[in-house]
């Protein structure tokens, strides 16, 4: 076993290792958020105007439900594909039990939103995956049984109360995990399933970790109960406020995934570790089925062979500085006008009605109101106003968002119908490319592990409470994969549109089985899955359910009625079997009784019979013969006992 301070000294060296890569994208994080924030430039005068544009957070507004809305707004989000025939009952479950526990158990909307908006925001998220089991104890009502004397069967002659262990919680876990709170090997380019080390800093308190269970020296850890922090804290919590209790003060915990030597063989495992002000609080193997990382990833835009990605306003700060500065000369200028000020020749009128004029009061005047000037805000050059349309154009072909149908639309490429369509096609592709992105690269990785935390943690009672069906087993070599069905609004339009005029066009001219997998495939496209399922599978008319019963029972009759008419003719031909056997057996005994017949005659004649006879007298006289010399003999012998005696 390694010495303590080894493990600490090297856990730290990989953490203080990850700094510079770590460091640079926080700054530009920081950077990202003024620029999405609109804080000031620090360049301000006085006296000047000082706006600053909110382009990209009315970008980030318009943009970000448009990629949350494909993962939401769908109810069969999650398909797993059977490999082969035999995987599809295992994959049926597996995708319920998926679909259950993403979406309808846990706030799905929040957690998607949010991940959005910090992809889009930061142009990194992490979501690190888990498993929480929890049990209380309960008073639980159990069966009284006694053994039945005469019969010997347990029976049930009441209930009692006791204490029992109940399950609680037993489900897979997600949290969003800031950019600024994650330390990632600086060597697995970019791909974190082939990092050797993933540091999550999180803040918590001694209570939380004293509940918790699964840490120790906690009481080193309150001896110096400093707050330890990072190097940039989480800009959605207060650093200035803190408990002022033990319990409760809140400390920098360092949680150390990855791989290494910590029993001293050589050979570097899955390892856990993590500590506190230098302090070791928790150390052993990865506790999670697999022993992979427990993160997965989401970026906003993918830069090759980089973990940190780049978010929407890195190409949008740009545009929003030309939009600040150009507002800004519009407001200067304007400030200077004095627009609403007055000014009257001297003489106009005397101070007495000058200052009715003024209170806007009935006044007399000497000379004409030609004397009085009104000054007013000074036209504005429309050059001006052509950049800001063209810059603001420019910042949303970069993002691919049109704001409110104005900016880039079709005129930009042509006012005909293909280039107004080009133009909503090319920001539905960029929209769904950044919402593939977050499904490929961090969703189904997770739900992935999720699948292999049910196979290890699930009992087969729970997933059939879950899928209201027979449990199946997996089977070894059991396969599936795990894919999204991911549709934007436009996409779903335009099947619409399709399915609709197939309808209309076709549709009275198809068979009716037709016709029905049509209008629920439209009815589900339209977002009313219920109803499609209902025209899938209707309810039984009363009427047809009669008609089928009847024909069902007249079926039955009619196959009863040939099985008694195939039984009738094999008992008729079983009975056609005896009588020949019946008949054969009467002729044997005919052809018996005349050989009989014919001997006795023979026997006769050669007097046999009479010979029998001789026979059966001699040897019932040798038998008598036999008993009177055995007579003898006991009386003969009874006199020699005497005359001996």
């Amino acid at each position: 076993m390694k010495k303590k301070s080894n493990v600490i000294d090297h856990v730290k060296a990989d953490y203080k290792a990850s700094e510079v890569a770590k460091n640079e994208n926080d700054n530009k994080i920081a950077k990202w958020l003024k620029v999405k924030d609109s804080a000031l430039y620090g360049t301000e005068k006085e006296h000047k105007s000082k706006y600053v544009s909110d382009l990209t957070q009315k970008l980030l507004n318009w943009q970000i439900p448009s990629i949350t809305d494909p993962l939401v707004n769908n109810k069969d989000l999650i398909n797993c594909k059977p490999f082969t025939h035999a995987d599809v009952p295992i994959s049926e479950q597996e995708e319920a039990v998926l679909t259950h526990q993403l979406i309808q158990t846990k706030d799905h909307y929040a957690f998607i939103t949010d991940l959005v908006t910090w992809t889009a925001e930061k142009g990194t998220v992490f979501v690190k995956t888990g498993w929480d089991f929890q049990e209380e104890e309960q008073d639980v009502e159990v069966p009284v049984m006694v053994m039945n004397p005469i019969t010997g069967e347990n029976v049930q002659v009441g209930v009692r109360t006791e204490k029992q262990m109940v399950t609680t919680k037993n489900e897979p876990t997600r949290e969003l995990i800031d950019p600024l709170d994650v330390r990632v090997d600086p060597t697995c380019r970019g791909n974190i399933a082939k990092a050797s080390f993933i540091i999550h800093d999180f803040e918590t308190d001694l209570s939380s970790l004293k509940k918790d269970g699964r840490y120790k020296d906690l009481d080193k850890v309150a001896a110096a109960l400093a707050k330890e922090t990072t190097d940039n804290d989480s800009d959605y919590v207060d650093d200035n406020f803190q408990f002022e209790d033990e319990a409760r003060k809140k400390i920098i915990v360092h949680e150390y995934w990855g791989v290494y030597d910590l029993n001293g063989d050589g050979i570097a495992e899955p390892v856990l570790i993590a500590w506190c002000n230098d302090i070791v609080i928790r150390e052993g193997e990865n506790p999670l089925p697999g022993q992979e990382l427990p993160f997965e990833r989401a970026v906003y835009t993918r830069r090759p062979g980089m973990i940190w990605g780049e978010p929407l306003a890195e190409q949008t700060s740009k545009n929003q500085h030309i939009d600040s500065v150009l507002h800004r000369g519009i407001f200067d200028d304007m400030r200077l006008a004095n627009n609403g000020q007055t000014g009257t020749k001297k003489g106009f009128t005397d101070d007495n009605n000058l200052r009715k004029m003024k209170q806007g009061l009935d006044f007399e005047y000497n000379t004409s109101m030609n004397d009085v000037y009104e000054d007013t805000y000074k036209p504005l050059n429309q050059s001006v106003f052509q950049v800001l349309d063209k810059n603001e154009k420019n910042a949303e072909s970069a993002v691919g968002v049109s704001l409110m149908n104005h900016g880039t639309g079709g005129n930009a490429l042509g006012s005909s119908a293909a280039a107004v369509n080009a133009t909503t096609t090319s920001s539905a592709k960029r929209e769904m490319h950044i919402v593939r992105g977050i499904a490929e690269d961090c969703l189904i990785p997770m739900l992935r592990k999720w699948s292999r935390y049910n196979k290890e943690f699930l009992e087969p009672e729970e997933i059939m409470r879950i899928t209201d069906n027979e449990y199946v087993e997996p089977q070894h070599g059991s396969e599936f994969d795990i894919k999204m069905t991911l549709e934007s609004a436009e996409t779903r339009a335009a099947k619409v549109q399709s399915t609709g005029f197939v309808l209309q066009t076709m549709g009275p001219n198809m068979p009716q089985t037709q016709q029905q997998i049509l209008l629920a495939r439209y009815l589900r496209l339209t977002g009313e899955p219920d109803i499609a399922k209902q025209i899938e599978n209707p309810p039984p008319d009363p009427r047809q359910e009669a008609e089928m019963r009847h024909a069902e029972e007249v079926h039955q009759l009619q196959i009863a009625k040939l099985k008694a008419e195939i039984f009738n003719e094999q008992a008729k031909g079983e009975e056609n079997r005896v009588d020949i056997e019946l008949k054969k057996a009467k002729t044997r005994e005919i052809n018996s009784q005349s050989d009989l017949k014919d001997l006795d005659y023979l026997e006769k004649e050669k007097g046999i019979p009479h010979q029998r006879e001789m026979e059966k007298e001699g040897a019932k006289a040798n038998k008598e013969l036999s008993k009177q010399k055995m007579a003898d003999d006991a009386r003969l012998q009874g006199v020699k006992n005497k005359v001996g005696a």
